[in-house]
Parts: structure tokens; sequence; C-alpha cells
């Protein structure tokens, strides 16, 4: 995968140890992020989702 939309260059980081997975009742994690649940109803719902990544050598 390219560091970054465009690059010609690319970089693989290792994860020493399994990615966690939780599925509760208003918190889910997985490898795709965290995602919640803070307010559902029939007519409205209201999530949050996190996101993170590596930072990259711009070089």
């Amino acid at each position: 995968m390219p560091d970054y939309r465009g690059s010609d260059q690319a970089s693989v980081y290792g994860i020493p140890f399994p990615y966690l997975i939780y599925r509760g009742e208003f918190l889910k994690a997985d490898r795709h992020g965290i995602r919640g649940t803070l307010f559902g109803s029939d007519r409205i719902e209201l999530n949050l989702s996190l996101g993170a990544s590596l930072p990259v050598n711009s070089d």
C-alpha cells in the first residue's frame, strides 16, 4: 500500500500482536477502527468513529 495517495513509495509496518475485536452494545472495535453509538432512536442515530495511521516520510 502506498505511503499516501499518489506516492510511488510504500512502507510495511508489522503488528507484533493480534488486533482487538470488541462488540459491545454501544462500542465496537475491530481492524477497521473504533465505533460507538452515542444516541439512537427510531428516527435519529448519532455515531462516533475514530481512526489512526502511522507517520510517513515525505522526502
